[in-house]
């Protein structure tokens, strides 16, 4: 047995099984016998490339983001080669080039069952479906599944997500079918059509935002802060529109917001909803839409007639509330672009170990903090579930214990949404000149980054419980008003910051910096201050 280290910029040159291994910058190895071309090429030590070539057609370098950085070890027996990184252990097979990926634990994570082959136009690679392997995924449908198990998929976009921790990334251009239902054994098949090259990115977490994170290495994000409606030609070009269905129906709202957590779950990072398609749709369905637009990343209007007057009501109501959610969606559309992470965060990705909350499609968070339950029934009626933790109807002001679903029934102008407990979640004031409210959910302490386009820097924002004081600190960046709304709290016997005690005022329209007011009905303490770009001001509740 022989055995090579690989660092980036090294080149090694190598006979294996009558053929030539190359190990160039990135590093790539490329083995070329009777059939297609294979390469293997790493980026990081959990992401590479795996390519075949057929028909004297080249498996050429793709241009990343990243630089390479990958650390490996190779080792060669008579059945196989063998590259180990830091986190997986990577088989090829000699006599046929077929796939495995492990972990360095030995946990199986992706093999393929028998050789990949060109038969015709197609290209036809079969992989293990490991018991229990929930596959998420392959574009913006309008499943109600959001686990594809079971299921024939005819997608052009070929981003799969397995729950065993790993992401594949097709990019060959074609057409793709990925059939989930063969048993006995377990397989997925991957059928597809297009140039004589078979090739995609493979990404290990091995949680869903690692592999995003991942994901970016390859191809870079790009975010928008576009919060207006806009016209449907003057969508980003990278933007990507939601199922709309040929009438605009009760299923076909249900269809775009389950299309919306499943392209969160296949790279897509700008999902946009045509409110347009609704202008004709009865009052009642065009305000739930409404409601939906309000929460999606972007929103257009495709031409629609004018509307009528109650419509248009409707429109500008929810235009409001997007524009006061900027401050919370300015600080995900950044995380989009450093992160790679969509802005919606479905339950599967931001809770995987959550089952239940994993296999739903017509709910998801708003980044970390935030649950929205969408209303697509007519009578306002739908299920919640809650994952761990305790969440806040964000218009009741009730709290629910989470592990449990709920049956509700919103109101008419009502936007199912529930915060997190530990959040902090912030709202552009009530008018232009208001202060920005800052609603901080105990018991658990939270932290939030408010991103500062102007300057490029985040004013941190901390709250924290500690035995009878509450802590409430904000790190500024840039000078502004700003109300803390903390809630369910007991009233406070003494608001102080900078060891200047705060007046009580008797309602919330009386409040300036410097004063507080405790709204006994909901439990909420609210205080008003004032910070200068630079300062830090620490403001205490004392119970």
């Amino acid at each position: 047995m022989s055995s090579a280290r690989v660092v980036q910029r090294f080149a090694l040159f190598l006979m294996a099984f009558g053929g030539t291994i190359q190990a160039q910058a990135q590093p790539k190895f490329t083995f070329e016998i009777a059939g297609p071309e294979v390469v293997i090429e790493w980026l990081t030590d959990s992401t590479f490339r795996f390519c075949r070539a057929w028909e004297g057609l080249r498996c050429d370098p793709e241009d990343v983001h990243g630089a390479a950085r990958a650390e490996l070890r190779r080792t060669e027996s008579e059945s196989k080669i063998v590259f180990t990184s830091k986190y997986l252990e990577v088989e090829i097979s000699k006599p046929d080039l077929r796939l495995r990926v492990l972990t360095r634990d030995g946990e199986l994570l992706l093999a393929e069952t028998s050789a990949v082959a060109r038969k015709g136009g197609d290209v036809e690679a079969v992989r293990v479906a490991a018991p229990g392997e929930r596959f998420y995924g392959l574009g913006a449908r309008e499943s109600s599944a959001a686990d594809a198990r079971g299921m024939i998929i005819e997608t052009g976009r070929p981003f799969l997500l397995s729950s065993r921790g790993y992401g594949l990334h097709h990019t060959s251009p074609g057409n793709y079918v990925f059939d989930f239902t063969r048993t006995g054994p377990d397989e997925a098949i991957v059928l597809y059509r297009g140039v004589p090259r078979f090739e995609y990115w493979f990404y290990y977490g091995p949680s869903i935002k690692a592999i995003y994170e991942e994901h970016l290495e390859v191809a870079p994000p790009r975010g928008y802060a576009m919060f207006d409606l806009l016209r449907k030609e003057a969508l980003p070009g990278r933007a990507s529109l939601l199922p709309a269905g040929d009438v605009a129906s009760w299923k076909s709202l249900e269809g775009a917001i389950r299309g919306l957590v499943h392209a969160s779950l296949s790279g897509i990072l700008n999902p946009a909803f045509d409110l347009g398609a609704y202008a004709e749709a009865p009052l009642d369905l065009y305000r739930r839409a409404a409601q939906f637009a309000s929460i999606v990343p972007l929103i257009c209007d495709s031409g629609s007639p004018p509307l009528d007057p109650r419509k248009h009501a409707e429109r500008q109501k929810w235009l409001v509330w997007r524009q006061r959610l900027i401050p919370f969606l300015l600080a995900y559309v950044e995380e989009t672009n450093q992160r790679g992470f969509p802005m919606i965060h479905p339950l599967a990705m931001q809770f995987p170990k959550d089952e239940p909350g994993g296999l739903l499609t017509d709910q998801f968070l708003l980044g970390d903090e935030i649950l929205a339950a969408p209303v697509y029934t007519v009578d306002g009626r739908r299920r919640v579930y809650l994952p761990m933790g305790r969440w806040t109807d964000l218009y009741t002001n009730k709290e629910h214990a989470g592990r449990q679903t709920i049956e509700i029934q919103a109101e008419p102008d009502v936007l199912p949404l529930f915060a997190r407990n530990g959040s902090i979640v912030p709202l552009a004031g009530e008018t232009a000149a208001g202060p920005m409210e800052l609603h901080y959910f105990p018991s658990l302490a939270g932290e939030l980054f408010l991103y500062e386009p102007e300057i490029r820097a985040y004013t941190q924002v901390h709250a924290a419980p500690a035995l009878d004081i509450m802590r409430l600190e904000i790190e500024a960046k840039a000078a502004r008003s700003y109300e803390w709304v903390a809630h369910h709290l007991p009233k406070p016997n003494s608001v102080t910051a900078r060891e200047k005690r705060y007046v009580e005022v008797t309602s919330r329209q009386l409040l300036k910096p410097g004063n507080w007011y405790y709204d006994e009905s909901r439990r909420n303490v609210h205080v008003a201050v004032e910070v200068e770009r630079g300062q830090t001001l620490i403001t205490h509740l004392s119970f």
